[in-house]
Formats: C-alpha cells, sequence, structure tokens
C-alpha cells in the first residue's frame, strides 16, 4: 500500500495485505455501524406508546420509520420532526441503520442490541391546552391566517373548494368535484356520506382527503375541549366513518379525535388561543409545512371546520 493513508471504511477492506471475504467484511462494518448506534440520545418518547418489541415497518423515509402497533402505527423520528404521543424522537438525523427496537419503563433497546437509557422526564405530554373564547383579535387572527392558506402558490383544497385563483388540472378537477359532493351532503346533514366522499381521495401515503379529515377533526376537538361547543356526537360520527386500514391514518385519526396532539398542533392552538400574535404565523407555517401537501390539506380541513362552525352559530344568534 506504500504510504497511503487509508479511510476507515476501506481499512476494513484490508487484512493483513489480503482482501477479506464479504462475510467478513459486513460483519465489520455492522460494528462501526453498530457503535455510531450507540452514541444515540432519546430525545422524546411519546406518553402514549406501549411498552414491547416493534419489528414490522409500515413505511420508511429520511425523518421517520412507522413500524405497526395493532390498529395504529409508532413512529421512529430524527430530530426534523416534533414530539408526539406515538412517537419517539432520536437525537440523529440518519435512521438508515435502525431495523426494529424494543421499548421497556426506562432503556430503548435497538436492533436487539443497542440500550439507551431515558428517564421520565423525557417522556412526551401535550402542554396544557388553552380555553379559546373569540373575540375581536382572534377573528383578526382567523382572517389573516386562512387568506395564508387561500393565496398559497399552489391551490388549496380549501382554495379550490371555494374558489380557485387559476385553472385546475383534470386531477385537481376530480378531487375538488369529490369533495364538493361531500360538502353538499355535509350540508344536508349527512355525516356519513361527506366522510366517504372525501375519504382516500388524493395521493401519497396519507391522502389529501384523509388528511382534510385529520385536520377537521382537530377543528371539532378544539372546539368541543377549549370553545365548550356541543359537538362530540358529529365527532364521533366523522371519526369512526373515517378509520379505514391504513394504520398511519388511524393514528392521526385518533390523535385527532381523541384531542392528543403532536406538539406543532398543540403549539398552534395554543399561540391562537393566547392572542401570541408574534409565534403564530410560524406556528402556522410549521404545519403547512408538513410532506408535499398534508400540512396544507390538513389546514384546509381545519379552517373548513371552524368557517362553517362559526358562520352556523353567527346565523343561530341573528335569528
Amino acid at each position: 500500500m506504500g504510504g497511503c493513508v487509508l479511510n476507515p471504511v476501506f481499512k476494513s477492506l484490508v487484512d493483513q495485505d489480503r482482501i477479506i471475504g464479504l462475510d467478513e467484511l459486513i460483519k465489520r462494518n455492522d460494528k462501526v455501524y453498530m457503535k455510531d448506534l450507540t452514541r444515540l440520545k432519546v430525545i422524546k418518547i411519546g406518553n402514549l406508546i406501549a411498552y414491547g418489541t416493534y419489528s414490522e415497518s409500515l413505511s420508511r423515509y429520511k425523518n421517520v420509520i412507522n413500524f405497526k402497533a395493532g390498529d395504529k402505527v409508532v413512529s421512529l423520528c430524527t430530530v426534523a420532526l416534533c414530539p408526539g404521543p406515538f412517537r419517539i424522537i432520536l437525537d440523529t438525523y440518519d435512521l438508515d441503520e435502525i431495523e426494529s427496537f424494543s421499548l421497556s419503563e426506562n432503556e430503548l433497546i435497538l436492533n436487539n442490541e443497542i440500550r439507551l437509557t431515558f428517564t421520565s422526564q423525557l417522556l412526551y405530554r401535550q402542554p396544557r391546552m388553552l380555553p379559546a373564547l373569540i373575540g375581536t383579535a382572534k377573528n383578526v387572527q382567523l382572517t389573516t391566517l386562512m387568506d395564508e392558506l387561500l393565496e398559497q402558490d399552489e391551490p388549496s383544497l380549501l382554495e379550490m373548494i371555494i374558489k380557485p385563483r387559476k385553472r385546475l388540472d383534470r386531477f385537481q378537477s376530480e378531487l375538488t368535484a369529490c369533495f364538493l359532493k361531500g360538502i353538499e351532503a355535509h350540508w344536508k346533514k349527512d355525516d356519513v356520506s361527506f366522510v366517504k366522499q372525501i375519504q382516500g381521495r388524493g395521493m401519497g401515503s396519507t391522502p389529501s382527503g384523509d388528511d382534510f379529515l385529520i385536520g377537521y377533526l382537530i377543528g371539532l376537538s378544539w372546539m368541543i375541549e377549549a370553545w365548550g361547543m356541543d359537538l362530540k356526537s358529529h365527532r364521533e360520527i366523522v371519526y369512526q366513518t373515517a378509520l379505514g386500514s391504513n394504520p398511519l391514518i388511524n393514528t392521526f385519526l385518533y390523535q385527532a379525535c381523541s384531542y392528543q396532539l403532536d406538539r406543532n398542533w398543540a403549539d398552534f392552538l395554543n399561540s391562537f388561543a393566547d392572542n401570541r400574535v408574534n409565534r403564530l404565523m410560524d406556528d402556522f407555517y410549521r404545519i403547512m409545512d408538513l410532506g408535499e401537501s398534508s400540512g396544507t390539506d390538513m389546514m384546509s380541513g381545519f379552517y373548513f371546520l371552524i368557517v362553517d362552525k362559526l358562520t352556523e352559530q353567527i346565523t343561530q344568534n341573528s335569528n
């Protein structure tokens, strides 16, 4: 090799001037990877995750691995994602080498080998949710944020439903037609048909229609819990009808219905409730930026519900 200085990765290829076998190479590389995994730390553990072993991955992305947990999922995440009741956040941007994990009261075991301890202080608990009594300031905030939603470069679902600014392509037109049929059923108080016309519409691991319903349910839960509105029976019908065969979507629906929110939604609603004008827009865009269109679709469902119920309330008060 002369005076050449080898990169540590390539050093594993050489053993006393000979090329080592493939099995040995894999074994040695695994040791390097495992050494890297031991440096990980737990940032947050979701408070609704059941103890046990999780080895069946439903989906894997750059910043999250979704493991099947019955009819729901538990998500192992990098620090790029916010904490939540079904999320484990690790201080890394790389989950490539993780295939499984086990969770007990104070220990997370990765790949049945790497043990990471944590204390109860690292359990994620949703922040205390603040009441949101409507007033002039909040009306202004509602209008300002809805204008933001309606003025995105790509039309949001809310804009497509209300009045698109530009000609929609064929896919958008067909998607809008389904939504309008659902909304027509909603006006007729047919909640089941409303959900079924929207459920599963669109593309992606969480289609636009499901994201819209998740945001709609978050809005319902917020109005029930923070505003004191009598909407529990409506929420239950929407939730039960929206449930399907996708554990990931079912998890988000459960969180929305039970008001067990990820940190980004909890922060947004509390900023709105507490008139934190300096934070509200940032919290709004943290949700809007989720996925390809998931955040915008959820916000469209949320705002459709809010505007619908406030309009209904104003109409009742004027009669």
